[in-house]
């Protein structure tokens, strides 16, 4: 009978213990829950998000800009072939590893929406970048969609011929 109190002790103490250990796994296992479902979510839009060139890649015409001399310009066709709207804004493209200052053209649309072609007026200063040199360069273009959260990403590379 002496030793009815201290295992009472150790039993309340050896309780305690596990009530601790266990809400700090189910709250590890939310946290991981949650994360898990997060990348889920975003790997969902990133394979919603795409896009393609559809110029010829094997003729790219570059011509001198108009009003600024110093400068080269060039047109490229995208279209969103992916499942969702797609933000024109956020669109990059970079030729040669050079990135390229680029705006949507007139006669594009405002929203992106699947199916839709934008014409992209791309330019950059000819001392940067010489176009008349006819070789093969790398072309990549990155696009997002319009949804914030979580929002798809896609890059693309082709290979293109200057002309």
């Amino acid at each position: 009978m002496g030793d009815g109190p201290s295992e009472l002790i150790m039993l309340t103490t050896g309780l305690l213990v596990a009530a601790i250990v266990s809400s700090l796994l189910l709250s590890t296992w939310g946290n991981i829950s949650q994360g898990l479902e997060n990348q889920g979510d975003q790997e969902l839009m990133d394979a919603k998000t795409r896009a393609s060139v559809i110029n010829n890649p094997a003729s790219v015409l570059w011509d001198f800009d108009t009003i600024d001399d110093t400068a080269v310009k060039a047109s490229i066709f995208v279209q969103n072939s992916g499942k969702t709207t797609l933000n024109i804004d956020s669109t990059y493209i970079v030729i040669g590893g050079i990135m390229m200052t680029i705006e949507s053209s007139a006669g594009s649309p405002i929203v992106w929406s699947v199916g839709e072609v934008v014409e992209f007026e791309i330019k950059v200063d000819d001392a940067v970048f010489d176009p008349t040199v006819e070789t093969e360069y790398i072309l990549n273009i990155g696009v997002t969609s319009t949804l914030t959260s979580p929002s798809g990403t896609y890059s693309t590379a082709e290979v293109i011929r200057l002309v």
